[in-house]
């Protein structure tokens, strides 16, 4: 347990096979605040290709806030969603889910525990093509092996992570809603905690 709470590696390893499409969280089982669209859901993205791992955040406004687990040494796989509304078709939600996998537990540990540590963070101030803004954070819950929290832009913005840890995978659920506040509960992020730590190999 000495290594959980260590840096992920900056040395790349070995290729690991992608996990499976039932490792992922389907459309039905994201959580999505029926108010908005009409309560019509999520639409999944193409899939996105394998990625090689990336060095992690060493900041929370350092991340991009799907991507705050990391390691050079791991590979990683998305699926993405999407809502939209209105006659322009504008996305009033976006969601993603990556399954970065580690060539050992040890490294998957590492990078959970990292990420843990950037999140512990009570908020961060960043500017972004000469816009500033200011992003608090909100506990959520906490499992022996997940956590989730939710991160606040001057109200007008709304994210919310979810990362659990198992075996040699870190999975990572980001939902993103635009002009509105998620309705998520403390019990809705337990069990989107365990559905994630389930469905991982």
């Amino acid at each position: 347990m000495a290594n959980r709470l260590a840096g992920p590696s900056s040395i790349p390893g070995p290729a690991m096979a992608p996990p499976p499409s039932s490792a992922f969280l389907n459309a039905s089982r994201i959580p999505f605040p029926p108010t908005v669209d009409g309560g019509k859901g999520w639409v999944q993205l193409p899939l996105e290709p394998t990625s090689a791992g990336r060095a992690a955040p060493t900041t929370l406004c350092g991340a991009d806030f799907t991507n705050m687990v990391g390691g050079v040494d791991s590979t990683g796989v998305t699926h993405g969603f999407t809502t939209r509304a209105g006659t322009t078709g504008d996305a009033v939600a976006n969601a993603s889910e990556t399954i970065h996998s580690y060539p050992n537990a040890d490294a998957a540990a590492a990078a959970f525990g990292h990420a843990q540590k950037i999140a512990a963070a009570s908020g961060c101030h960043t500017t972004i093509n000469g816009s500033t803004y200011d992003y608090s954070v909100v506990a959520g819950t906490t499992t022996s092996d997940g956590f989730s929290i939710q991160i606040v832009n001057d109200g007008d913005e709304s994210i919310r992570e979810y990362i659990v840890v198992k075996g040699t995978n870190v999975a990572q659920l980001n939902i993103q809603y635009f002009n509105h506040k998620s309705s998520d509960t403390p019990s809705t992020d337990q069990q989107v905690l365990a559905a994630l730590a389930a469905a991982l190999p």
